[in-house]
């Protein structure tokens, strides 16, 4: 698996080829790029699990996005949970800007079958890691519209670990 949740491991900042991501394929209801125009991010979209703690695995490099895969696909009912690094000391994952977003900003999620759905930003919040209620994650800003929502770290480092305190979480709703 690409993805770990073992926060005593650095992620990798070995950033992906430009022909690796082109050439990157998934089935065709699944997400494969996140396009955030804003924060000038264009990522892989890797399907990630839980761990055995039921805690959401991370993809294991800072460039690329992982997408819950027990959360919605593009375009469905719900809200597809996607989540990133932010970076790793002084080097900057794809959401390391997340809390730069403001209601509004558009996100995009293009699946295998290239067929692209755009997201606009509600709101954004950051609480404490362990505030965070991963079933609201799961559920649309707008219940009459499918949703978004991503999901980085932020704060400071929680001893003897590479996970911070805090959590970022962005919440959009397509358009």
């Amino acid at each position: 698996s690409t993805g770990t949740t073992d926060e005593t491991v650095p992620p990798s900042t070995e950033k992906p080829s430009a022909a690796s991501v082109r050439s990157y394929a998934v089935s065709p209801m699944n997400p494969r790029y996140i396009d955030v125009p804003k924060l000038k991010v264009h990522a892989r979209v890797l399907s990630m699990g839980v761990d055995r703690k039921n805690e959401l695995q991370a993809p294991y490099g800072i460039y690329d996005a992982g997408w819950y895969n027990a959360s919605s696909h593009p375009g469905e009912n719900g809200a597809m949970l996607i989540d990133g690094h932010s970076g790793i000391g002084k080097t900057h994952g794809i959401f390391h800007d997340l809390t730069q977003l403001a209601a509004g900003d558009d996100i995009t999620v293009t699946r295998g079958d290239g067929q692209t759905f755009t997201y606009k930003v509600v709101d954004l919040q950051v609480v404490d890691k362990e505030q965070v209620d991963m079933g609201s994650l799961l559920v649309s800003a707008n219940t009459a519209k499918p949703g978004l929502t991503l999901i980085t770290c932020a704060g400071s480092q929680v001893p003897g670990t590479f996970s911070l305190q805090q959590r970022v979480i962005v919440r959009a709703v397509m358009q």
